[in-house]
């Protein structure tokens, strides 16, 4: 723990480097206050197909879920979630890019 989990428009595979893009999240993390870099677990989730808007050449997404456990004050998770969002802008331009963070139980989380 923390997990970044990115979701995207297979869509994107011909464009995106996503290995190199996992990366950069990934160090972006772990340079973070609070954050052990033996635990954290950087992975994608490919979505076949999507609906965004109405505009239907717009069907490209990449979603990103850093789930944490809880006790981080409410400005470093932003900090986190913005420094995320920035790395995603520059990787994939001008596409829905979102950033949701979700605590986790610390009494139900297991490893």
């Amino acid at each position: 723990m923390p997990h970044i989990v990115v979701e995207y428009s297979k869509a994107l595979e011909s464009s995106v480097d996503f290995p190199k893009l996992l990366k950069e999240l990934h160090l972006d993390l772990v340079g973070r206050d609070t954050v052990g870099h033996e635990h954290v677990k950087t992975y994608v989730l490919p979505i076949s197909f999507c609906e965004v808007g109405l505009d239907e050449t717009a069907n490209s997404m990449v979603h990103v879920i850093l789930k944490l456990l809880p006790g981080r004050p409410i400005v470093l998770k932003n900090e986190m979630a913005q420094g995320l969002r920035s790395i995603l802008r520059t990787h994939v331009g001008d596409i829905s890019v979102t950033v949701e963070i979700q605590e986790l139980e610390a009494e139900t989380y297991c490893k």
